[in-house]
């Protein structure tokens, strides 16, 4: 007999204006977010989606991704959240942002907020990061 094992998303969202209702899609999780956002995003991002945490009662902090995904960045991320007590974490950008996200949030034992950037990438359905 042959085994098939099937992981997903516990909710997947899609449409206009989503990105920006993230407070509303993570409220039930916990009301303090790390997100870790593609540099090409971040400047135009961070400060509204801090605003909009902030709206809502929550608190939001984030960082630039840049680069590559290494032991070493997993580190320095999981250090910058974990000093904001954060119960979720965030990714927002690309495959090796999202696949950071997925490795900080699995450090820290937090819950995980996937926000694909671009269609061309699978790290939002893999549990795996490629590291």
């Amino acid at each position: 007999m042959t085994s098939i094992a099937f992981g997903s998303p516990s909710r997947y969202i899609q449409g206009p204006g989503e990105l920006f209702r993230l407070p509303v899609h993570t409220r039930a999780f916990g009301v303090c977010v790390f997100a870790i956002i593609d540099d090409y995003f971040y400047e135009e991002l961070s400060d509204e989606l801090e605003r909009r945490f902030e709206a809502e009662g929550m608190r939001f902090y984030s960082a630039p991704f840049r680069g590559e995904i290494t032991k070493d960045v997993i580190q320095y991320f999981s250090e910058r959240a974990e000093s904001y007590d954060a119960v979720i974490i965030a990714g927002i950008g690309g495959g090796k942002t999202l696949d950071t996200a997925k490795a900080v949030a699995g450090d820290l034992g937090t819950f995980l907020a996937v926000v694909p950037t671009s269609a061309s990438t699978d790290a939002p359905t893999s549990a795996m990061s490629v590291i």
